[in-house]
């Protein structure tokens, strides 16, 4: 990849949480893979959550003195159940070597808690509940304080049949495989989602095929360093949401599982 590579991370100074054990790993694999295209995108990617969305205290009286962090998607600030989960999941095997970072993982579970309690079948929502969602003279549902969203989808309440055949058991909610919903910029033909592109790469067990998915996602970052929500399958330029911590997150941790099973795919 002819291309300099320009510091885009968030200066220190600036970075909402810094773990000694993630920038220590970042230094590790940096210095060993071969591939300076998509270390410098690990770089960027991994600790993207932990520099830019979250809002950690230690000690927050509002919930019981117990730790509590508020983790926004990136562009939206507001905190999905199903995004926060994918975005400190791959910091989970780094919290016995860091106290703090244990600790805002904590955070995030009893906020993801309280979330449910002021409403199960909502799927975002803002930190306080002063908040108005934009959504509210809009969607056909009971939109209480605080909720950002509560669209008709089954994605983060209701659960799909098993994929190997076998009957879920019922519970009340979208009982389907797939996902009932359409719309949105980030959809439409040639629009291609990272998202999908690093999940064969992970879930696959051949080497050409995660090779493939690994040359597709160091072409779709547009020269910013980070993933995207979409990308046009023939001009990477043209991205929906610059800042998606989800998919920064999920890249960093394809890279570290490649590192960690093959890293001679990321020479």
């Amino acid at each position: 990849m002819n291309f300099n590579f320009p510091k885009v991370r968030l200066a220190a100074n600036h970075r909402r949480f810094i773990s000694p054990a993630v920038e220590s790993l970042i230094k590790e694999i940096k210095k060993r893979i071969k591939n300076k295209a998509l270390a410098w995108l690990f770089e960027n990617c991994f600790p993207n959550t932990l520099d830019t969305t979250i809002e950690f205290q230690r000690n927050n009286t509002t919930v019981q003195h117990q730790p509590d962090t508020y983790v926004i998607t990136g562009d939206i600030d507001a905190m999905w159940l199903r995004d926060s989960s994918a975005q400190v999941h791959p910091y989970l095997p780094l919290m016995k070597q860091d106290a703090q970072l244990r600790l805002v993982i904590e955070g995030v579970l009893l906020r993801q808690c309280l979330c449910i309690e002021r409403d199960p079948y909502a799927n975002a929502h803002y930190k306080y509940t002063n908040r108005t969602s934009e959504w509210q003279s809009m969607d056909q549902t009971d939109m209480r304080p605080g909720v950002h969203e509560r669209p008709y989808t089954y994605q983060r309440q209701g659960y799909p049949r098993d994929p190997r055949g076998h009957p879920a058991r019922p519970n009340g909610l979208i009982h389907s495989y797939f996902r009932p919903r359409v719309g949105g910029p980030h959809v439409g033909f040639g629009m291609v989602w990272p998202l999908a592109i690093i999940m064969r790469g992970m879930t696959s067990t051949d080497d050409d095929e995660i090779r493939f998915c690994l040359k597709m996602l160091e072409k779709s970052h547009a020269n910013t360093g980070f993933m995207h929500e979409s990308i046009n399958m023939n001009n990477p330029k043209q991205f929906t949401r610059s800042w998606f911590a989800w998919a920064n997150s999920l890249f960093g941790e394809f890279i570290w599982k490649l590192y960690r099973e093959k890293p001679y795919l990321l020479d």
